[in-house]
């Protein structure tokens, strides 16, 4: 069974939220950050028409300022709105703490995105969405994490950081969901999108 969040948005069967500490910060957000959200709305949509951001399923990430701009925790990406867009301060992976500014929790997520950023300085922009085909479907056709880790978690974040590598194209964390890093969120975006309709 699905819950819902405070606006009545379905959230995933067992999903808690965030697994860090959630620092908000009084701050006003970086110059220039409400003009990103059209680019996190296109590709949320272009995401949305595969079926790949059901309910509160998948997350955005880019590059901003000193810090990442990333999607909230319990978004769902198929009716995103502007305030769901969080713009993340500091991360501090081992200490499981985050700060940020914006109206929600960044994403559960948020360990991996920065870990990746931090492990792959030639991208710019981490898209992880769900809708993966069975593992035997994938043998042998996309790199996969060698086992499950549950969302959220620094295990799963490192798993999926190693397996991506200094590679190009999309990767699937185990029983979980396709990740792939880009020039931009766009570019990253189109390479889960061909590589699903692939397989």
């Amino acid at each position: 069974m699905t819950g819902t969040d405070e606006k009545g948005k379905e959230l995933m069967n067992g999903y808690v939220g965030v697994k860090f500490d959630a620092i908000k910060l009084d701050e006003e957000l970086p110059h220039g950050f409400d003009e990103i959200f059209p680019l996190f709305k296109e590709c949320a949509d272009l995401a949305s028409k595969h079926s790949m951001v059901p309910q509160n399923a998948g997350n955005f990430s880019m590059r901003f300022a000193d810090g990442m701009a990333i999607t909230a925790s319990g978004a769902n990406l198929e009716v995103l709105e502007e305030e769901e867009v969080i713009f993340v301060r500091e991360c501090s992976v081992e200490a499981l703490k985050v700060t940020y500014i914006g109206e929600r929790k960044p994403s559960a997520e948020t360990l991996l995105h920065y870990l990746i950023l931090q492990c792959r300085p030639d991208a710019n922009a981490l898209v992880h969405v769900h809708n993966i085909p069975s593992s035997e479907v994938l043998a042998g056709k996309v790199r996969e994490t060698p086992k499950e880790e549950p969302y959220g978690s620094l295990a799963l974040a490192k798993i999926t950081c190693d397996t991506l590598g200094k590679d190009q194209g999309p990767i699937v964390m185990k029983n979980h969901g396709y990740a792939a890093v880009g020039s931009d969120l766009m570019e990253a975006a189109q390479l889960i999108v061909e590589t699903h309709l692939k397989l």
